[in-house]
């Protein structure tokens, strides 16, 4: 009888309260995504509402960033935060540690890996809550170039010294046939560079392929996974004065170049887009000076920094540790830039030490996501200003 009464003063409830319909989605479609699933267990009416909302907003929300770091001690814990832009808030999930293989790494935004002589396990999904593990490619590999497209796992370069093998040799793994198979080497103009250190790489999820780009000269190129084929060599140097550069792929299938120069004494970072044929950059925007010198940290000459993207949004970070801004860089529909200054909590907050390594990563989250990493795991998300 109680509980019979409970939930006709519930329904009540819900038919009295003046937040209800095109009222209540309009008032909620302004509310940011971490804020909405507390919002959904309000009642049945909120709940629904909350869903259909999210549909709606769910293209124009942008991006998170997501910030991974494993200490170096065993066994080697591993912290998330995430910075959600249309809050401005940063989030940190209180999760069980990602099973440490070898050290964490990120390629090409959203990819995150970790690689040993036995095993190689990645998660390519926006929150990281689903983790694959293979065997690891038969050649050793210490610092390779790896990619996620479609069904297949690429990696390339980065052989051990102590292999016979090709050190430009590439592998692939079919995630349909549950296989490695050797491919077609890379170029040899990486011969002297063929290791994600000196490499960046950027993933064309509609042809299946992936672009890789010296950092220090702009060569790229390119291997078409389904074809089993390289092709190239591109010239990515949109200015001769660039000394340094990377390279991502944004929502609208646009590859974008981002590079460093220096003019009268001064740091400069410009961003260009490139022509579909890889024939010519065009630019886009120029960093303000300011952030610039943000992303310096203090030191004299900036030494190398790095990108993640998705959707219509770029993060720029140094590379350096202990960096306390990132950069956000918001492609706008003019064809131009918005640029704003992040303030790096997981830094400022004092959630690193000079010996943990950071791993950065950008993704589009939807409450679907968001839900599914609640769901999964013992997971707690506290939202920090």
């Amino acid at each position: 009888m109680n509980t019979c009464n409970n939930n006709e003063a519930s329904s009540s409830n819900e038919q009295q309260s003046p937040l209800h319909g095109d009222i209540l989605q309009s008032i909620l479609s302004h509310v940011p995504l971490i804020h909405l699933i507390p919002a959904s267990h309000v009642s049945k009416t909120w709940s629904t509402t909350v869903t259909t909302t999210t549909k709606t907003i769910t293209t124009t929300t942008k991006p998170w960033l997501i910030i991974h770091t494993q200490t170096s001690r065993h066994p080697y814990p591993t912290q998330t935060h995430i910075y959600d832009p249309d809050s401005s808030s940063w989030i940190q999930i209180i999760q069980p540690s990602i099973k440490y293989i070898s050290s964490l790494r990120s390629s090409h935004s959203n990819l995150l890996y970790m690689i040993s002589p036995s095993h190689l396990s990645f998660s390519s999904d926006p929150m990281h809550v689903t983790w694959h593990h293979l065997l690891a490619p038969k050649i050793w590999r210490v610092d390779p170039v790896v990619a996620h497209v479609g069904d297949y796992v690429i990696v390339a370069g980065g052989v051990c010294d102590f292999e016979d093998d090709d050190k430009l040799a590439v592998e692939v793994y079919d995630l349909s046939l549950y296989k490695w198979r050797k491919s077609n080497p890379m170029p040899e103009v990486f011969s002297q560079s063929g290791s994600a250190t000196w490499l960046s790489v950027s993933c064309d999820e509609r042809d299946k392929k992936v672009f890789v780009m010296e950092r220090s000269s702009g060569v790229t190129c390119c291997f078409d996974v389904v074809n089993n084929a390289w092709s190239g060599v591109y010239n990515l140097r949109p200015d001769p004065r660039v000394v340094y550069s990377v390279i991502g792929y944004l929502s609208d299938n646009r590859m974008i170049v981002v590079g460093r120069m220096c003019e009268n004494d001064k740091n400069v970072i410009k961003v260009y887009g490139v022509s579909e044929d890889l024939s010519k950059c065009d630019e886009i925007s120029e960093m303000p000076l300011e952030f610039v010198e943000c992303l310096k940290r203090g030191c004299v000459v900036m030494t190398s920094f790095d990108v993640v993207m998705a959707g219509n949004v770029m993060y720029v970070f140094s590379k350096e540790w202990g960096c306390e801004f990132i950069v956000m860089c918001e492609f706008v529909g003019n064809g131009g830039c918005k640029w704003s200054k992040v303030v790096n909590m997981v830094v400022k907050g004092g959630c690193v030490n000079v010996m943990d390594r950071m791993v950065y990563s950008c993704g589009r989250v939807g409450m679907e996501e968001l839900r599914g990493a609640m769901r999964s795991g013992d997971r707690k998300f506290v939202v920090k200003r």
